[in-house]
């Protein structure tokens, strides 16, 4: 179980990094920015930050229910906040009509 746990997040930051190298081949290549490129991006980002989140990295030791509400509610407000700051960097820094326009 704890092999597959770890097949999983090594899947998950090497989907991140295609997707994140095919966006930025397509950004030099042909300079246009895909906005799909960058919407799956901070979501294989987010999912990664999820797994490693939740993935029990200290061999196992007993946490007490206040150590659990704090890692949850902490979890919480770390992907609401990833995924604000990623409609902004969406939405603010290129407008969302001028994705393919270069200047």
């Amino acid at each position: 179980m704890n092999k597959t746990k770890r097949m999983i997040g090594i899947l998950v930051f090497i989907v991140f990094l295609s997707i994140v190298g095919f966006t930025l081949y397509k950004w030099v290549r042909f300079g246009t920015i895909d906005a799909a490129g960058i919407f799956f991006s901070f979501l294989a980002l987010s999912y990664f930050f999820n797994w490693l989140n939740w993935g029990h990295h200290e061999a196992g030791g007993e946490k007490d229910e206040l150590d659990r509400h704090i890692e949850t509610q902490s979890a919480k407000i770390g992907y609401y906040v990833l995924m604000i700051l990623s409609g902004l960097i969406l939405f603010i820094s290129e407008g969302t009509g001028n994705f393919n326009e270069t200047l």
